[in-house]
């Protein structure tokens, strides 16, 4: 059984729960107002933006929590890239904090594929799109 750790979000309960190990946006902690902080119980990362406050979020058998930001990595693919794309910027100087702001500036090119695959299939209605497949496969 996944332990749940308790984020305050703006719902009725004033928090959700998020499994243990997901990620959550931890930008303004203190906020009463702010949703969207966790997706489907830390599955699912939230939206990369230039600040990077997307943060992994894991208890030990104590219950203390270890809170860890996302590597440039993990950011490239969250966007549909690679960890050499990650190796070939550092190689030219480009340091961690300026490929989070680039991750979090970057289109994910996963999102413009569904995009333009969706565009064909309104010209050639018998298209199966990726998404599709993707359903038909694992339901």
């Amino acid at each position: 059984m996944k332990r749940e750790i308790k984020i305050r979000q703006a719902t009725k309960d004033g928090s959700i729960s998020i499994e243990d190990g997901g990620v959550a946006d931890l930008s303004f902690p203190s906020s009463k107002t702010r949703r969207g902080r966790v997706q489907d119980h830390g599955t699912i990362a939230g939206t990369l933006c230039t600040s990077n406050e997307l943060y992994q979020i894991k208890g030990d058998n104590n219950m203390k929590l270890a809170i860890r930001k996302l590597t440039p990595e993990e950011e490239f693919i969250l966007q549909g890239m690679t960890v050499d794309d990650v190796k070939k910027c550092r190689d030219v100087g480009i340091s961690d904090s300026q490929l989070n702001k680039q991750a979090g500036n970057g289109l994910s090119s996963n999102v413009v594929q569904f995009l333009m695959e969706h565009l064909r299939k309104s010209y050639k209605p018998d298209y199966i799109t990726t998404d599709e497949k993707m359903v038909a496969q694992y339901g």
